[in-house]
């Protein structure tokens, strides 16, 4: 992605859809009796703060229940929302297996005595053997395996001989040390023999990490969505609410209107009904309005990791602040570059080939050399025995192989066959995800565009329902109206100011997917 793309489609995500982290917004939301707000426009971005950064402000209550605002939902939601938190752990855990493999080929000390005792042989009454043995040994990870001991013994034992001559017998005692190094080695040639093989569980586990740090960044981007849309879906319904509740009073208030002017003569009563149809009507839609709501309360509450039975209801505190959507050549160099999905698949196929490139080793034939040299020394002295360990008095030389050779290759060839299906296997899901990425995007590249055009025209729509309605009532005022026409012209109101509250939240909706999508909706500001 070039430079232009990256600042274009950054700044756009820190200061238009990710107010929530990037900068805590305390402008009130637009009241419901007022018109949509202005388009608009482009400004220099604040200073950013981390993802994860505690918010100064948490929450403030009032009658209706608690305000939150975009950055400490966020903010909660990466605290306690049990969904990232799993992701979290698997990249501890993968973090702990990576250090597991790393250590796989540790140094081994082994140290061995022992006791023999040995009666009534053929040549001894009886014999005692001391020993006592120490060794380093270690595997390496191109297959090779290497040792290197010390041994040592005492012996002595009682026996009687018998002189073939005159038949005397003589009994006697015997005492010796002997002492001995021994380094032995043995190295496939063919099974297990090379990096590609001994160090396979350190590259699958590098691997597994990249894919859990990758996993960890697209549930985070995830979960910002998630919460974002909830929290402007909030918004959005206690929008509504404000507006049915507007729309509520001033209807009751003409319906009073109504009842006195029927009292002096100057309405029928068929005039009155009409306006206090349209109390109960509005009653209705307000309640249903308000049941939307703690709906909305209940699903950000979910995601923030808590329970809706111990949550006060939540209303928004910040309105969406939509700005102007990234070029779609901005979109597909960002999507390119650092989308979170894609790099997750990718990781996916470099893990599948990396198990492939060893499949069917165990299926190999088999050719281990191996050899060891031991030197020693003997004598009924000990220190005169250990001598001799570096003068090589006795010394041993042994070269030798081992050959195995399967006699069928079912196995081999199996796991070969099965490793390349998990190759492409990978490579189709990624291929999957690249097309489902692209058709998303110009999707909500679409969408936003769209919403940006209704904005203005729902602006337009609002100012000029509010002059009707302002005319409707004048006439009627003056005598030359009739309820149905105010009561029209008031609907016709209410529902422009809803559509102008639902388009603000589609579009911010569809530039906060666009991002999530690209990668950068948890990304700082880059510094110039």
């Amino acid at each position: 992605m070039n430079r232009r793309s990256a600042q274009v489609l950054s700044g756009f995500s820190w200061f238009w859809v990710f107010p929530a982290i990037a900068f805590a917004q305390s402008a009130p939301a637009t009241p419901p009796t007022q018109a949509a707000p202005a388009a608009p426009s482009a400004a220099t971005p604040p200073a950013v703060a981390p993802v994860t950064a505690a918010p100064a402000v948490a929450t403030t209550s009032d009658a209706r229940g608690q305000a939150i605002d975009a950055r400490t939902a966020v903010a909660r939601a990466v605290a306690h929302n049990p969904d990232f938190q799993t992701s979290r752990l698997s990249l501890l855990q993968a973090n702990s297996e990576l250090r597991a493999e790393e250590g796989r080929y540790p140094y081994v000390f082994a140290a061995e005595a022992g006791y023999t005792l040995s009666d009534g042989t053929a040549t001894e009454a009886s014999r005692r053997t001391y020993d006592a043995s120490a060794a380093v040994r270690r595997s390496f990870p191109f297959g090779t395996n290497a040792e290197v001991s010390l041994a040592t013994s005492r012996n002595d034992g009682s026996g009687t001989t018998t002189d073939p001559r005159t038949g005397a017998v003589t009994q006697y005692e015997s005492l010796g040390y002997s002492a001995n190094a021994r380094l032995t080695v043995n190295h496939p040639l063919l099974r297990g023999s090379g990096r590609d093989v001994g160090e396979l569980g350190l590259r699958i586990a590098r691997e597994n990490r990249s894919l859990s740090e990758k996993s960890k960044a697209r549930a985070l981007s995830q979960l910002t969505r998630d919460v974002l849309l909830a929290y402007y879906q909030l918004w959005l319904a206690d929008e509504s609410v404000r507006i049915d509740e507007s729309a509520l009073e001033l209807a009751r208030r003409q319906e009073q209107e109504a009842q006195e002017r029927q009292r002096f003569g100057g309405l029928a009563p068929a005039d009155v009904y009409s306006f206090s149809a349209r109390v109960a009507s509005l009653e209705d839609q307000l309640v249903a309005a308000r049941r939307d709501r703690r709906r909305q309360s209940f699903e950000l509450a979910r995601l923030m990791g808590a329970s809706a039975t111990s949550t006060p209801e939540l209303y928004a505190a910040d309105g969406p602040q939509p700005g102007v959507s990234p070029n779609a050549a901005a979109v597909e160099a960002a999507l390119r570059a650092d989308s979170l999905e894609l790099a997750e698949a990718e990781s996916q196929v470099r893990l599948a080939r990396t198990r492939a490139g060893v499949a069917g080793d165990s299926g190999r034939p088999r050719l281990d050399i191996s050899g060891y040299l031991q030197s020693g020394g003997a004598s009924d002295d000990p220190g005169v025995a250990l001598a001799g360990v570096p003068r090589f008095d006795q010394y041993i030389v042994h070269v030798g192989a081992l050959f195995e050779l399967p006699l069928e290759n079912t196995q081999k060839n199996a796991e070969r066959e099965s490793a390349i299906l998990a190759v492409r296997m990978a490579e189709q899901n990624l291929k999957a995800t690249r097309d489902r990425i692209s058709s998303d995007a110009a999707y909500v590249f679409e969408q936003a565009r769209a919403a940006e055009e209704r904005i203005g025209l729902s602006q337009r729509t609002v100012q000029i329902a509010e002059k009707s309605y302002e005319a409707a009532r004048a006439r009627y005022e003056l005598g030359g109206g009739i309820p149905i026409e105010v009561q029209q012209a008031e609907e016709d109101l209410r529902q422009a100011r809803l559509s102008a509250a639902r388009t603000r939240a589609e579009l911010v909706a569809a530039q906060i997917a666009m991002q999530h999508l690209a990668g950068t909706l948890t990304k700082t500001e880059p510094r110039s």
